[in-house]
């Protein structure tokens, strides 16, 4: 079994990217492997502040 992260940078929550990753990801398990998911639509992200 591995550790498999996957990152989803698909600007859309339902769009073909989210279906290719929920497809993967259904396969990863399949195969026995534990998979976690990072989805940075929900995340917040700011550029460097250069301090």
């Amino acid at each position: 079994m591995k550790k498999i992260l996957v990152v989803l940078g698909g600007g859309r929550t339902r769009g073909n990217t989210k279906q290719l990753v929920d497809s993967f990801m259904q396969g990863a398990r399949d195969a026995g492997h534990d998979i976690q998911l990072i989805s940075l639509n929900k995340m917040e992200a700011k550029g460097c502040m250069g301090m």
